[in-house]
């Protein structure tokens, strides 16, 4: 990614997000949630071809699990849920189980037995339709601590559950093992909606249902908070 950050006498305050290129031009904008949001904006189309997804928001830990909080003051609200994990910008990967030794790992790729690649929302229906009769097919995958693991098509679980780990953006490779997400939140003005009581199964829903880019994740997430409201969800 590039971000060109320049300053343009009489230019009213800009941000341009050149996704193909991977570019941003700020002109006359040196505040921080414009910069936080532009990267936000160009990593999750870049990582959309990879099946991650990238979120404003916290990501806390209390008792073995991890809660994620987005929305507007996500940090405030986050906080006395438990010790911060991760702040800003998280990284979301969606992992698969290893059968033979039950290791998570995190899908980027495949490679058919006839040769074909097949990346971002493709690669999940292809799973979910053909893997079975492509068992020899390569999937490229991403451990939990970042290093490359191609495993054979059935490799995988792919009747269990999917289970989604954050990271800090900033550590695409970290050195510290992520955290397993089990609740999301979603702040909404005063509001306090849960998105999921089970973020696991909700990543299954997206993996199974949806198209893996950015438009179909902000689709998901907006009848998520659609079905709370109607359901009277508010601060638990």
């Amino acid at each position: 990614m590039s971000l060109y950050a320049v300053a343009v006498e009489g230019h009213e305050p800009l941000t341009a997000i050149h996704l193909v290129q991977s570019a941003a031009v700020m002109i006359n904008r040196t505040e921080r949630e414009a910069l936080l949001d532009a990267v936000a904006s160009l990593a999750a189309n870049a990582l959309a071809r990879q099946t991650a997804l990238v979120v404003r928001g916290t990501c806390v830990e209390a008792k073995g699990n991890a809660t994620l909080v987005t929305g507007p003051g996500h940090a405030s609200v986050a906080a006395p849920l438990g010790q911060v994990a991760i702040g800003d910008l998280v990284l979301i990967r969606i992992t698969l189980t290893r059968q033979v030794d039950g290791v998570q790992l995190a899908p980027t790729g495949v490679l058919t037995e006839r040769g074909q690649e097949i990346n971002g929302a493709a690669m999940w229906q292809w799973l979910r339709d053909d893997a079975y009769q492509e068992p020899r097919a390569d999937v490229f995958c991403l451990s939990l601590d970042g290093r490359d693991e191609p495993v054979m098509a059935r490799d995988l679980d792919l009747d269990r559950c999917p289970e989604p780990y954050a990271y800090a953006l900033a550590q695409a490779r970290p050195r510290s093992m992520p955290s397993l997400v089990s609740d999301a939140v979603m702040l909404a003005g005063e509001a306090l909606l849960k998105l999921s009581s089970d973020f696991s199964t909700f990543a299954a829903q997206l993996v199974a249902d949806q198209p893996w880019l950015p438009q179909g994740v902000a689709r998901e997430v907006m009848r998520a908070i659609s079905r709370a409201k109607s359901e009277g969800c508010t601060n638990p």
